[in-house]
């Protein structure tokens, strides 16, 4: 790929800092068939979500501590995919999903196929999902993603209830 940045604005070249004169784009999401999502380059590996109204259904909202207590753990006592060291995601492992200035706003792959009923999809709402990190001058506050728009925010962790997206670190 031979790319060319203006001075200013990379746009869809994602020319990183000090990358002068080459481009980069980002390195693929890949679909591991198991229900998950790899991003080898972050060492992360995603829960992919879908719309067959089970444990891992888009529209299935949860409190801050539901999103571990009930969720994460449900995932983690059925060892899903073969881990069972399933966790919330940080802020910032939240943000690597989202593409800005793409509509939408989440990578490509967190969002294929997504039809009322398919369990083999893989869907993201445009909505807020939660994250663990907590806001260090009010702990009550939990730092959220909203994918609709691709902007992070604070909430409180007991007034509403969110999408989650589990993940885990690769080893």
């Amino acid at each position: 790929i031979s790319c060319v940045a203006a001075a200013d604005d990379d746009g869809d070249l994602e020319v990183g800092f000090g990358d002068t004169g080459t481009c980069r784009t980002p390195p693929p999401l890949v679909d591991a068939g198991n229900g998950t999502i790899v991003d080898a380059d972050k060492g992360l590996m995603w829960e992919r979500l879908d719309d067959a109204n089970g444990l891992h259904d888009k529209d299935a909202p949860y409190a801050w501590a539901e999103a571990g207590d009930v969720k994460i753990a449900q995932l983690n006592a059925a060892t899903f995919a073969g881990h069972a060291d399933w966790r919330l995601p940080t802020i910032m492992e939240l943000q690597s999903l989202v593409r800005p200035g793409a509509s939408p706003t989440v990578a490509a792959e967190m969002n294929t196929g997504c039809m009322p009923g398919c369990s083999a999809c893989s869907c993201t709402q445009p909505e807020f999902h939660w994250s663990s990190t907590l806001v260090s001058q009010d702990p009550a506050l939990a730092w959220s993603l909203f994918f609709g728009a691709g902007t992070s925010s604070t909430l409180d962790r007991e007034g509403f209830a969110l999408s989650v997206r589990a993940v885990r670190s690769l080893p």
